[in-house]
């Protein structure tokens, strides 16, 4: 039982990470010139609704995320 719940605090904290990483990239991203020049409401929709949908819902974020918080309760 103490497996699981830390298997799944690591992979929330990885989540949490990726998706911090995900945000700060923003400003090298192809779109950040359109990014730059749009309202707020825009801006939070952007990284909300792309930035951070992206990471939760993509299987090459997920994947990483269970290998390594697996890999981290064995170890921990």
């Amino acid at each position: 039982m103490i497996f699981i719940i830390k298997w799944m605090l690591f992979y929330l904290s990885i989540m949490f990470t990726m998706c911090t990483d995900n945000i700060f990239w923003i400003s090298s991203s192809p779109e950040y010139p359109t990014f730059k020049k749009s309202s707020y409401k825009e801006k939070l929709k952007y990284i909300f609704l792309y930035r951070i949908k992206t990471v939760l819902t993509d299987w090459r974020d997920i994947v990483p995320a269970v290998i390594t918080s697996f890999l981290l309760s064995l170890i921990w």
